[in-house]
């Protein structure tokens, strides 16, 4: 199933010249944090950063706000880590 998203994912973003491997990396991370069957899961960002190796909290932000505007994914960012944020994958 999250290879479904990912090849799905991927075949969108491909002509796009604003997609960056930080983008194909963190949406993998996002993939990898969520339980099967599930589009609405929260995550960490300490988590999602470490796996896919971003290592600027700016970076982060950016390609997870260029996610959102491509319709990819809806974001509800948490101030407490002990819950972490929503993702729901938009695809």
């Amino acid at each position: 199933m999250s290879e479904d998203i990912l090849n799905l994912f991927l075949s969108s973003v491909a002509g796009n010249p604003k997609i960056s491997a930080s983008h194909i990396s963190l949406f993998s991370a996002i993939l990898c944090c969520r339980k099967t069957g599930e589009n609405c899961f929260n995550v960490s960002r300490r988590k999602v950063m470490a796996l896919s190796k971003i290592r600027s909290t700016a970076t982060y932000h950016k390609c997870m706000d260029d996610l959102v505007a491509l319709g990819i994914l809806t974001y509800l960012p948490s101030f407490n880590p002990k819950s972490g944020s929503i993702i729901k994958i938009d695809q």
